[in-house]
């Protein structure tokens, strides 16, 4: 059988020569050739939308001058203006933000301590197979379809009522923002709880058995081992939790559609309403321009407060 020497270090030494000046010139254009079709479906899926957004927000468009988007008149910022110094539009978008607000608080940290201690539950558990797969059916089924089920189990005659013995209207009044935050909790929470797994399984189990030596038990490994290992992970998706709840449209509008009770009227839907109902366009641009920006905000500070605690604890 042929046997090859290493080369040695003077042959690798002139090949490294030979190829040291083009190779990095030819990686970066092989780099920019490979990544120019990413740019352009970037460009054409978000960026051009984003730009035409917010140059629509400037326009005077409506139900007359939808169909000569291009040539509809340049009113500056009168939108902006009109959107928050007209009472009939700013106190229904005031509102509807608050409700969300309350809305996405509520999801979160409901989600998250679900989902916490469904993991360290499941963890404690010798053969937790078939429940993991038990507390992933409602991340795994559609929006739409279970925003639908929790309809048909919220009406008068329902499954809620029937299996609480009571006789509450759940989509009308106040009950309508409790049954939306357990829809969407019901939801949620198996998100995180993939989440939280994936990241215990990282944990050494000599951390465990170090505990259990010391005499701690399933309290001392949850508050010592598990949550300090998964914080900065809860921190993401706390924020990611945030911007998905924020804009959640499926469950108010299945619910409620375009006319919801003021306690299920969240933010998303009353712009779609302000937007397509009224034919107000432009105001419906403005308006998400400002939910975007108010988004950033929240979401910007907090990333850089979770990213630097994510560096620490590696």
């Amino acid at each position: 059988m042929t046997t090859f020497a290493p080369a040695s270090p003077a042959l690798r030494g002139r090949v490294a020569d030979r190829m040291g000046g083009m190779a990095p010139a030819y990686s970066r254009r092989a780099l920019w050739a490979l990544m120019l079709p990413a740019v352009i479906c970037e460009l054409a899926v978000y960026v051009a939308p984003i730009v035409a957004g917010i140059y629509t927000s400037f326009l005077k468009v409506n139900q007359f001058t939808i169909r000569d988007w291009f040539r509809a008149p340049f009113v500056g910022l009168d939108n902006y203006i009109n959107v928050l110094a007209t009472p009939v539009i700013a106190r229904p978008l005031l509102r509807s933000l608050g409700v969300s607000l309350l809305y996405v608080v509520c999801v979160v940290v409901l989600s998250l301590v679900i989902g916490f201690v469904a993991t360290v539950f499941v963890r404690s558990l010798r053969r937790a197979k078939a429940l993991q797969i038990f507390f992933i059916i409602p991340y795994a089924v559609p929006a739409y379809a279970g925003v639908l089920a929790w309809d048909f189990a919220f009406q008068g005659n329902g499954a809620v009522n029937s299996l609480l013995g009571t006789d509450i209207l759940w989509l009308q009044g106040h009950q309508a923002f409790v049954s939306m935050v357990v829809t969407a909790v019901w939801r949620t929470w198996p998100f995180v709880f993939l989440m939280m797994l994936a990241s215990t399984s990282s944990i050494s189990p000599e951390l465990f058995e170090a505990l259990r030596v010391d005499g701690g038990g399933r309290w001392a490994e949850t508050r010592h081992v598990i949550f300090p290992h998964v914080r900065a992970q809860l921190g993401v998706l706390a924020l990611l939790l945030f911007v998905w709840t924020f804009n959640d449209f499926v469950t108010p509008f299945v619910f409620y559609g375009q006319v919801a009770p003021a306690a299920g009227n969240l933010f998303p839907l009353n712009v779609y309403t302000t937007t397509f109902v009224t034919f107000a366009y432009s105001f419906g641009s403005a308006v998400t321009f400002m939910a975007v920006i108010l988004l950033s905000i929240f979401i910007v500070f907090p990333y850089l407060r979770v990213t630097r605690l994510g560096e620490q604890q590696a």
